[in-house]
């Protein structure tokens, strides 16, 4: 989330941040004006000029435009989900010509996979056996 404060830039923005609660601090010490909409309240402060929304999804294409268009947002901020239930925030920053700042999904260490269920209890009895 640090490089997204940095890419935004010292121009004041007003930005939809759709990232969640958590990992706010480094926007604190920025220019910009923030709408932030979450489903839980964070448990600490909010950066300044912060509007909370705490909502929901799915949103449709409409909502998510009226939302765009009613705080004036001039930049999106999301986390790449993957999910196609994210997808109408994405379309309506695109109708509204909004850049959209994504940020990536964290690497996880390798895991292991198990293509049956079989497998799965294969594996999980080994465990068992070795502890």
């Amino acid at each position: 989330m640090t490089d997204v404060s940095e890419a935004l830039g010292p121009t004041p923005h007003t930005v939809f941040l759709s990232t969640g609660r958590k990992d706010l601090a480094p926007f604190f010490d920025t220019p910009h004006r923030y709408v932030l909409r979450s489903i839980e309240r964070p448990s600490g402060s909010l950066p300044p000029q912060t509007t909370l929304i705490l909502a929901r999804g799915p949103f449709t294409l409409e909502d998510e435009t009226n939302l765009l268009r009613h705080h004036g947002i001039t930049c999106l901020v999301t986390k790449n989900a993957g999910a196609k239930e994210t997808a109408a925030k994405l379309d309506a920053a695109n109708q509204l010509n909004i850049p959209v700042i994504m940020v990536d999904r964290p690497t996880l260490p390798d895991a292991r996979e198990c293509q049956t269920i079989d497998a799965a209890l294969d594996w999980i009895q080994g465990i068992r056996r070795s502890v």
